[in-house]
């Protein structure tokens, strides 16, 4: 019993390691285009980190499932 639960601890942290990554692939992406739109524009662009937010809450949802 005790070795299945620390296996789903063991899985459970590795999600976590992945959805990480992922967001931090997500910030860099949103920071080159931030950037790029703020050149463009003059201005920063609130909903580019509003999707990109949405788009990383719903792979979390569905890595945790």
């Amino acid at each position: 019993m005790k070795s299945k639960n620390s296996e789903k601890n063991q899985n459970l942290l590795f999600g976590l390691f992945k959805i990480s990554e992922f967001f931090w692939i997500l910030m860099i992406i949103g920071i080159i285009l931030e950037s790029s739109l703020i050149n463009s524009y003059g201005k920063d662009n609130t909903m580019l980190w509003l999707i990109l937010s949405l788009i990383g809450w719903e792979v979390s949802k569905l890595t945790n499932d």
